[in-house]
């Protein structure tokens, strides 16, 4: 799967690994076993990383299978607030300085 058009907004992963608002990111989940799929995930953005990078992650399937929905909806602000108050802030994508007036 590939996704596009993301805003620059969202973190890679909980240590706050970021990307810019033009990333091209590959996901791909491939079967190992009949326990395990294997996760990979390449990330193109040139704004930030000077080559492609990738991540893979296996995904075994533990007893007993238990699964919780991860959902977003409208209106959830804690996780932001929460975030917020640790003193974490959005990345903002590098803006080249105005020319001078003349």
């Amino acid at each position: 799967m590939e996704v596009t058009n993301l805003d620059g907004k969202q973190w890679i992963d909980s240590i706050g690994n970021f990307y810019s608002d033009n990333p091209k990111i590959t996901e791909r989940w491939t079967l190992a076993d009949a326990k395990t799929i294997d996760y990979s995930v390449t990330i193109e953005d040139s704004t930030v990383y000077t080559r492609p990078w990738t991540m893979n992650v296996p995904l075994v399937r533990r007893e007993p299978l238990e699964l919780w929905e991860h959902a977003c909806h409208e209106g959830n602000t804690h996780h932001v607030e929460g975030t917020q108050a640790l003193g974490f802030k959005w990345y903002q994508v590098p803006r080249p300085p105005a020319a001078p007036a003349r």
